[in-house]
């Protein structure tokens, strides 16, 4: 609890009757609402911005917004109305917040505050000070924003009250839904520093285009808003509007806002494309007798008692999670191989746009067509550069991810068909046992469907995960709609906490259902199986984690 807060409890409830906070007098000068204007009209290639008497700053890059500094104004001092805002947030946080977390975000929030208020007036009553509040934002505000920005607002207008504590964070997005057209933001935190997290973060976008539909994505972070007491953001939505509430890094302090958006007529939202997808790799046909898969993996897992226990419970559950999965000796390796080349960023590529991804993918040569020696040494590695020898390591084990051999194992592990010559492949009377065991029934694909290891492949990366990293769900998606088996095999110093984010989550498409979390583990392979009804993402990892994560990521297709 901050100082002000402490005074504020020892204080007799805040008198409404005393004054009535209005809005700031300078905002409805001619000069300020003539520049605004200009700034909500200039045209997208125009630079216009301003300041107005340390009261009113605006900018139309990278999308028209203004900050408006103590927005609430005690007309009778002549001052900010700061206890009126400390008041406000104290009646505030004694309201019901609820928890909300998914890919996008992780904050609480209460219901929507604006209808209630024009319609409880018995909630009214308890609430005073908020419903002030609205009836400016109705009464006067609202008018003054169709003034400056040109659009017919409706009297629609949400509300909602948000607390972002230690690692909450709001990640890229651009607000866009049908009928937003202004969106808005109130602080009432004291004593904020950029320090404590917590920024709104404007975003540059760039353009693409497909044929004649032309669509933005974000590129880069060009502005960040601290959260300063008693100040409004506004900003337009539209298809570029991409921003971010940054996570919150104070432990303890509260970001606590009242946020929403003013509605107007729909405005058309260019469809864009799925998201481009890397092709897919058939298997490395076997070139010798002997198995690359012994070379690598646990003995434990290669006994066919084991496999005939996995299968059996993967069939049940559709996933599974195999602990220790790698020969001790190789992961070593392997780890201190990825820690080499993470010391040298040229070997990664940051994969974007904000919106969708943001983690690190490792630049993989092409796919060999022959595979390595099978005891992954080196014939002369004497004079081999360290950054050399660990990529060709790597790549030597991806190439036995890719071999004939782990594609017949897989369809061991999982009674899926990865290969022709798989021992479920064909049955008695002719039909694929795909069809019939191996997934519980609502995950089964139809017989036209399911083509047994024929046309087989996958499609892999090998990842880099730290503070920041996450991923999205989005409409174009092009995972959606599909089959896949996944795996993930995390390659980690120490053990993970869940509590530090990275981990996966498949959830049901259309319902926010989740399904399954997988929380990254030393040395553990991931096996899942993916229908058309579920997504999955990696949820963003927050300051608290102490290390960081790699992973081979795969799915192979039937």
């Amino acid at each position: 609890m901050s100082k002000e807060d402490t005074k504020l409890c020892k204080l007799s409830k805040f008198d409404l009757g005393s004054y009535k906070p209005k809005l700031h007098p300078h905002i409805f000068e001619d000069e300020a609402k003539h520049r605004l204007k200009d700034v909500f009209k200039a045209a997208e290639e125009a630079n216009s911005s301003f300041k107005f008497e340390n009261t009113v700053q605006a900018s139309n890059f990278p999308f028209p917004h203004c900050v408006i500094n103590n927005i609430l104004w005690n007309v009778q001092e002549n001052s900010p109305a700061d206890e009126y805002v400390a008041s406000l947030r104290q009646q505030l946080l004694s309201m019901d917040f609820n928890e909300k977390s998914n890919d996008l975000y992780k904050f609480q929030q209460t219901d929507e505050l604006m209808k209630r208020t024009k319609e409880d007036s018995q909630w009214n009553h308890s609430s005073p000070l908020l419903q002030h509040f609205c009836s400016l934002f109705r009464k006067t505000l609202l008018p003054w924003l169709r003034e400056i920005t040109g659009i017919s607002l409706n009297d629609d207008i949400d509300m909602f009250c948000a607390q972002y504590a230690s690692t909450d964070c709001l990640l890229c997005h651009d607000d866009e839904l049908e009928h937003r057209r202004i969106a808005y933001v109130f602080y009432l935190t004291p004593d904020w520093s950029p320090e404590d997290g917590g920024t709104l973060d404007l975003f540059s976008s760039i353009s693409s285009k497909s044929g004649s539909v032309t669509w933005h994505d974000p590129e880069k972070i060009v502005k960040s808003i601290v959260p300063v007491k008693n100040s409004l953001v506004l900003f337009e939505v539209s298809s570029k509007s991409f921003h971010r509430v940054a996570e919150v890094l104070s432990s303890n302090k509260v970001r606590v806002s009242l946020s929403g958006w003013f509605h107007g007529p729909h405005l058309p939202r260019p469809s864009q494309p799925p998201d481009p997808r890397p092709p897919i790799c058939r298997f490395i046909p076997s070139t010798s007798d002997d198995s690359c898969l012994s070379a690598w993996i646990s003995p434990t897992y290669l006994g066919l008692g084991t496999q005939g226990a996995i299968q059996q419970q993967f069939t049940d559950d559709s996933e599974i999670q195999l602990n220790n999965f790698l020969i001790e000796e190789k992961y070593e390796s392997l780890l201190q191989s990825l820690k080499l080349l993470e010391q040298n960023p040229e070997c990664w590529k940051l994969c974007g746009p904000p919106s969708q991804k943001v983690y690190h993918q490792l630049k993989l040569p092409p796919v060999t067509n022959v595979q390595l020696p099978v005891n992954g040494s080196n014939e002369d590695n004497t004079n081999t550069p360290p950054v050399t020898e660990s990529m060709h390591l790597v790549q030597q084990f991806i190439d036995v991810l890719l071999s004939e051999e782990m594609f017949l194992y897989l369809s061991n592990l999982t009674s899926l068909s990865f290969h022709p010559m798989a021992s479920n492949s064909d049955s008695s009377d002719g039909e694929s046992d795909t069809e019939t065991s191996g997934i519980p029934e609502k995950r089964r694909k139809t017989e036209t469907e399911a083509q047994p290891g024929l046309n087989s492949g996958c499609r892999y990366q090998v990842r880099s995960w730290k503070h920041g990293s996450h991923t999205l769900l989005r409409d174009t998606d092009a995972e959606r709609g599909e089959y896949a088996l996944d795996l993930n095999l995390y390659v980690c110093e120490s053990d993970w906490d869940e509590e530090w984010g990275g981990y996966t989550s498949y959830i049901a498409d259309d319902e926010a259902e989740e399904l399954l979390t997988i929380v990254p583990a030393k040395n553990c392979l991931a096996i899942t199986y993916r229908d058309r009804d579920a997504l999955r993402f990696v949820k963003h990892v927050n300051h608290r984690a102490t290390t960081n994560f790699f992973d081979f990521a795969l799915s192979y297709y039937q």
